[in-house]
């Protein structure tokens, strides 16, 4: 009884190499987070645009306060 010889692993390259994706800067990562909406207020973010009318509306209301700070 012979053994079969075992095929040797597929080499992969060192992963020292900058190969694959560069990592998110920490303070551009998404976190999540949960709000609590009746039906209704889903139904108005959701015909707004939902997340794509959320950010710009964040940004245009964090402007806005920036400006009415003495």
């Amino acid at each position: 009884m012979s053994k079969a010889p075992t095929p040797e692993p597929a080499k992969r390259p060192p992963n020292d190499r900058g190969q694959g994706r560069k990592p998110i800067p920490p303070e551009e990562r998404a976190v999540n987070k949960s709000i609590r909406l009746k039906p209704a207020h889903w139904g108005m973010y959701d015909e707004l645009g939902g997340l794509d009318w959320l950010r710009p509306a964040l940004e245009a209301a964090h402007k806005r306060m920036k400006r009415s700070d003495p």
